[in-house]
C-alpha cells in the first residue's frame, strides 16, 4: 500500500514539475531595464516607508505628482519610475508571457502610451478610473511567446503625458 501511495505521489509531483510556472518580476530599479533620456525619468525608492509616511504631508492642491510619491508605498518593492517627457524604457527577456505593471491615470489627464514587443507596436490606455484616485494595474500583457528566443518589450511615452513604470513580470512555463 505504501509503495502504491509513494508511486502515485511521485507521478503527481513529476506531472506538476512538468507544468511548473516560474514568474520573474523585474522591478523598475533593475539594471536590466534600459531607460532612454535618463535625465527625463524620476526614480523613487522609499527605503523606510513608515518614516516616509510620517514625514509626508500631502499638498493642498490636487497636483498629480505629489500624490505619485505617496502612491509609491503601494508599488512593487516600494519603488517607482516615471516621466512626463518623450522617453522609453526597454527590457529583453526569455519567457512565454510578459506583463507590464503601471499606475493608471484618472481623468482628465491624457492617457496614451505605446508598447512594442518584438517590433510590433500598439497604443494603449492608462485610464483606470474617473475619480482622482490612482491604482496599480497590469497595463499590458502578451502571451504565447516562444521562451527559447529572446524578446524585447519597450514602453514609450510619445508625448508629455505622465507615464509610470512599476515592474515587468516575465512568465516561463
Amino acid at each position: 500500500m505504501y509503495l502504491f501511495i509513494y508511486g502515485l505521489w511521485s507521478c503527481l509531483a513529476g506531472a506538476l514539475a512538468v507544468h511548473a510556472i516560474k514568474n520573474i518580476t523585474v522591478d523598475d530599479f533593475d539594471p536590466r531595464i534600459v531607460y532612454s533620456n535618463a535625465s527625463g525619468w524620476t526614480h523613487e525608492n522609499v527605503q523606510y516607508p513608515l518614516l516616509y509616511l510620517w514625514l509626508y504631508q500631502p499638498p493642498a492642491s490636487a497636483d498629480l505628482w505629489p500624490s505619485q510619491s505617496a502612491a509609491t508605498l503601494q508599488r512593487f518593492n516600494i519603488t517607482t519610475s516615471y516621466t512626463e517627457q518623450q522617453a522609453f524604457a526597454s527590457i529583453k527577456f526569455n519567457a512565454t508571457a510578459v506583463y507590464f505593471m503601471s499606475y493608471g491615470l484618472p481623468s482628465p489627464y491624457p492617457d496614451r502610451f505605446q508598447v512594442t514587443v518584438d517590433g510590433q507596436t500598439e497604443t494603449r490606455s492608462l485610464r483606470v478610473a474617473t475619480e482622482p484616485e490612482r491604482a496599480q494595474f497590469i497595463a499590458y500583457s502578451r502571451t504565447g511567446l516562444d521562451a527559447s528566443r529572446e524578446h524585447q518589450i519597450t514602453i514609450s511615452n510619445p508625448s508629455s503625458i505622465p507615464l509610470n513604470i512599476d515592474a515587468f513580470m516575465c512568465v516561463q512555463k
